[in-house]
């Protein structure tokens, strides 16, 4: 908005629409706030039926922006016919944009037609709901892995070590689990399973 406001012929229809994004991410960020705090104090949150696929495109819509402003693109294998889960849809939606952003983040030493983030949703064996976020970043050294789910851990210069311990946290509020593993051919991919709502 600042940037459009600078030019010599402001577009006001352009510079309305960015503080609309501006109020609508606002608006997003108070209410994740307000459901982290309640998952912390043990508070209720609430679930609904969620449709798992739907989530993480509207989650990857909120990372367009980042995602070209870091030169990464993404792939999406989704299952059609992906049963429901219940759940809260804002905590739900936090853990997909830590993970994505993770994965973005652990490939920012690749040449840029390599930052490819694929994003896998199925049934498991089990009759759970899994969804894969797999990166072609560097990967885990095996002390990362012990430690990767630890609070105040991190790989990142400026993290805080917050954000899987979180993410950990809300998955098990779900019924379900989070795991982190390196791939075979490089990388690594975070996946996490929810029972089907029923």
């Amino acid at each position: 908005a600042r940037a459009l406001m600078d030019s010599n012929v402001p577009n006001l229809a352009e510079i309305a629409g960015a503080l609309e994004d501006i109020i609508s991410d606002d608006n997003r960020a108070s209410e994740v706030v307000h459901r982290l705090r309640g998952l912390m104090k043990k508070g209720e949150a609430k679930f609904e039926t969620v449709d798992l696929n739907e989530l993480i495109r509207s989650t990857l819509q909120l990372l367009h922006s980042e995602m070209i402003n870091r030169r990464a693109s993404v792939s999406c294998a989704f299952d059609s016919t992906l049963p429901l889960i219940c759940g809260d849809r804002i905590q739900l939606q936090q853990v997909l944009l830590n993970l994505v952003m993770n994965a973005i983040d652990s490939m920012s030493d690749q040449a840029p037609a390599r930052r490819m983030i694929t994003m896998r949703t199925c049934s498991s064996s089990e009759g759970e709901i899994e969804v894969a976020v797999e990166d072609q970043g560097a990967g885990l050294s095996p002390t990362q892995q012990e430690r990767i789910f630890q609070p105040f851990f991190t790989t990142k210069e400026r993290g805080l070590g917050l954000g899987l311990s979180i993410c950990s946290s809300i998955i098990k509020a779900h019924g379900g689990r989070l795991s982190l593993a390196n791939n075979p051919a490089g990388g690594a991919t975070a996946t996490f399973t929810l029972p089907r709502y029923s």
